[in-house]
């Protein structure tokens, strides 16, 4: 008889141990990419530079499936995430030099911002600071916001992403625009 409670007590005591799994072990970190061709001026051609030239096309569509095949790929269910966050946002020129000389550059956008919701729920994800894009610059990193996402996922099992870009005039060369994506999830500790 005294087995059985002393077994009950271990088990009383051991329950919050494996209950408590620590933050470190339940978080996982993944990246999604995308590259667009910002097309470059062409004498032929009057046309300027319109934001759908430089922003992926079904953004959202890219980054909620990104996001699914991650969570699948991890076993994790959305029901069982704490928290879903873009820790990371950074756009870069692919080959910004030719023979030596710098010939591409960010300074065709001269603003970006990503907001995630809808109708009257919009909240900015990630902005770009004044002058981001200026002459010479090829990588860009925004400021981090630390917008909890998984509310917007969980309601639409989506990500509704939107954004607004400011553009300038076309590039002088055809330029690959790389948009990295880095997503934080954690699991519930339960």
């Amino acid at each position: 008889m005294r087995l059985t409670s002393v077994f009950g007590a271990m088990l009383l005591l051991a329950a919050p141990i494996t209950s408590c799994i620590p933050e470190g072990l339940r978080t996982f970190t993944f990246d999604i990419d995308e590259t667009v061709t910002v097309p470059g001026r062409n004498p032929l051609v009057n046309t300027g530079l319109v934001p759908a030239d430089v922003i992926p096309p079904d953004l959202a569509g890219i980054l909620s499936e990104g996001v699914k095949n991650e969570m699948d790929t991890e076993q994790v269910p959305t029901n069982a995430l704490e928290s879903l966050q873009f820790t990371n946002i950074t756009l870069t020129v692919q080959d910004p030099e030719e023979n030596g000389t710098q010939v591409r550059d960010l300074s065709f956008l001269s603003s970006l911002v990503f907001k995630i919701g809808e109708g009257g729920d919009v909240t900015t994800i990630a902005e770009s600071e004044a002058n981001a894009f200026g002459e010479g610059s090829t990588t860009y990193t925004f400021p981090n916001q630390d917008v909890e996402l998984l509310p917007f996922f969980e309601a639409h099992d989506t990500l509704e992403i939107i954004t607004e870009a400011e553009v300038n005039d076309r590039p002088n060369f055809e330029t690959k625009l790389d948009f990295h994506f880095e997503i934080t999830a954690i699991a519930k500790g339960f």
